[in-house]
């Protein structure tokens, strides 16, 4: 527990912040900036991304239906089969399996992949639920109010810190297209996915997984250049 004359510059940088204060809109927007980065110039970081994502979602997920026993599993035979074609033509429409693969593959790159379980009127099958996937950044809050309690970056929680809704934008704010919009529409959090790693109590945002080790890619390829 001590700050000595040797380790004081290796200990410069710690602080008592909580774990959404540490992984605040700045912190997390220059380390997915980073990641990215890294994943898009270092050959062996984005192998370890895809097959990652390919091992964790493999073919996709399959429909189980469990009997109790025989005689129910041959008196429904016929009904399972019809679900399991609506479920397998109903993923196929959506590309259930490629959203799945992108979002493990953002999971670990951006550290929360997020999709929104919405009504698709144009979808052509019998359910119109869709999957919309969006990128970290376009969950956030525009006008976020200074200390009020149970509001981070884009999350609303209740009494006891659990989601009431986000705040998505209506694009990506790095989008052509983009316009600064203060109009952030509040999805209910039950039609919300989102997906990362609780490492501290109270953490609400995720953080990449390449966190620790941001900076060794760089150094491996000036080693190997010179």
């Amino acid at each position: 527990a001590q700050t000595t004359v040797d380790n004081s510059k290796h200990w410069a940088q710690t602080d008592a912040y909580d774990a959404d204060s540490a992984n605040n809109r700045g912190v997390r927007q220059t380390m997915v900036r980073r990641s990215r980065y890294e994943t898009g110039n270092n050959g062996f970081v984005d192998g370890l991304m895809r097959t990652h994502a390919t091992f964790v979602i493999r073919k996709g997920p399959k429909l189980k239906l469990i009997n109790r026993n025989d005689e129910e599993r041959k008196a429904n035979q016929e009904r399972y089969a019809r679900i399991k074609h609506d479920w397998s033509t109903w993923c196929k429409k959506i590309q259930f399996r490629r959203k799945l693969w992108c979002m493990a593959h953002a999971k670990l790159q951006d550290g929360e992949p997020i999709a929104i379980v919405r009504t698709n009127s144009n979808l052509n099958h019998i359910v119109k639920l869709d999957v919309v996937v969006i990128e970290t950044e376009q969950c956030q809050s525009p006008l976020l109010p200074w200390g009020q309690e149970g509001y981070i970056d884009g999350i609303r929680f209740d009494e006891f810190g659990n989601p009431e809704h986000y705040d998505i934008l209506p694009q990506h704010p790095g989008s052509a297209n983009f316009f600064q919009s203060f109009d952030a529409e509040e999805v209910p959090a039950k039609y919300v996915l989102h997906w990362f790693e609780m490492e501290r109590p109270g953490q609400h945002r995720g953080i990449p997984g390449l966190k620790a080790t941001l900076g060794l890619g760089a150094v491996g390829r000036r080693w190997r250049e010179a």
